[in-house]
């Protein structure tokens, strides 16, 4: 068996499984709604077609090879396909309906909030206080794949079966946004100094204390959790019972999208210096400088996401004459 006839199977299989059993016609307001759309007489695909409206109502809708159709505006709960006419101007045509790239870092989940600074101590030789800890980054957010209604009322055969063609229609859910990275921790406050020595005449008086110890750095706050992936869009084929099953030998790849990345911890906050130590006097000796704070390690990444649910195929037998 040659491999492009086993993956014909395979999809066929594919588009079997997810396609519902009950079979019921579009709603009315999706009829009303193409109809609003002018009818162009022909549009002709060939290389890359790039379309930012929601509808295409057509007479002719001719595919030559190695052509796609790309819909770039994901905003649409779904879009149309409305073709009196669909013809493939070649035997083995190759070309493919889609959605286009989307930039995933506009749904990158948002950074989380810095962390305070630490108090500086306060009088002779107090440590200062802990840098506060950064806030979680945000979730990824999550686009979903826009529907497609294939509506045709009839396929050319002009080249041979439908059945031949390598026409792809591709509803594939898209990758979850990262999740947000982590606030920075606040900066450890200073220690305080020491209290200076004091001396009279013959002898030592008060000791010089030591520096307070510089406060610890606030950890780096959690990555955000990763975005789910977006749902793929379903695939609904409209026409009379002869014109979908001829569209069902499509080559429909409806994967729901996976995870997005993680997202990555902020920056632990430095450590505060430590406070200089009491100085000596004549018969004192001076004392010692506190230590700094710690820099501690960040609070970790995000969790991930879910993947995004398969589309489905859907098969609506129904006259579509009248839409043109």
């Amino acid at each position: 068996m040659k491999k492009k006839t086993l993956f014909r199977i395979l999809m066929f299989c594919v588009i079997i499984v997810n396609t519902q059993s009950a079979i019921a016609q579009i709603p009315d307001s999706i009829i009303n709604r193409i109809k609003t759309v002018p009818k162009k007489d022909l549009i002709s695909i060939m290389g890359k077609y790039e379309i930012s409206s929601q509808i295409i109502r057509v007479e002719n809708l001719v595919f030559h090879n190695n052509s796609e159709l790309i819909f770039t505006n994901y905003s649409f709960p779904y879009v149309v396909i409305a073709a009196k006419n669909l013809k493939f101007n070649a035997p083995a045509v190759k070309s493919t309906v889609r959605f286009g790239n989307y930039d995933i870092a506009l749904i990158k989940g948002t950074k989380g909030s810095t962390g305070n600074v630490g108090a500086n101590g306060s009088g002779n030789g107090v440590r200062g206080g802990n840098g506060s800890n950064g806030g979680n980054g945000g979730v990824g957010g999550t686009q979903n794949t826009p529907d497609i209604y294939l509506i045709i009322e009839n396929i050319s055969t002009d080249f041979g079966d439908i059945s031949t063609f390598d026409w792809q229609v591709l509803t594939t859910g898209l990758e979850g946004g990262q999740g947000g990275d982590g606030g920075d921790g606040g900066q450890g406050g200073n220690g305080s100094s020491g209290r200076n020595s004091r001396s009279n005449m013959f002898h030592c008086t008060r000791g010089a204390s030591n520096g307070g110890q510089g406060g610890d750095g606030g950890q780096g706050g959690t990555g955000g959790q990763a975005g789910n992936g977006g749902n793929a869009g379903n695939i609904h084929l409209v026409g009379s019972a002869e014109v979908t099953q001829k569209l069902t030998y499509v080559q429909m790849l409806l994967n729901g999208g996976n995870s997005g990345k993680v997202g990555d911890p902020g920056i632990s906050g430095n450590g505060g210096s430590g406070g200089r130590g009491g100085s000596g006097s004549t018969h004192c000796s001076g004392a010692n400088r506190g230590g700094n704070g710690n820099k501690l390690n960040a609070l970790g990444q995000g969790t991930t996401g879910q993947k995004g649910q398969n589309g489905e195929v859907k098969i609506s037998n129904q006259t579509v004459n009248t839409i043109f």
